[in-house]
């Protein structure tokens, strides 16, 4: 929230949907992302951060 009150002109999230072990990744570390996919499952969880893109997306006309 403190991004909102400096000006911010948007925001961009690197990964939108990543699998369990944080990947595909080139550099072998774990990343974390909205939504984390389970395809052996065939399950996707949305992680807190989906939820809080999903609420500014909805609220916040462009523009604004």
């Amino acid at each position: 929230l403190q991004d909102l009150n400096n000006f911010v002109g948007g925001w961009t999230d690197w990964n939108m949907a990543l699998d369990l072990t944080g990947g595909p990744t080139w550099v072998g570390n774990f990343l974390d992302s909205p939504i984390i996919v389970n395809k052996t499952a065939d399950e996707f969880y949305k992680q807190p951060t989906h939820y809080a893109m999903t609420h500014f997306s909805r609220f916040l006309r462009p523009g604004a």
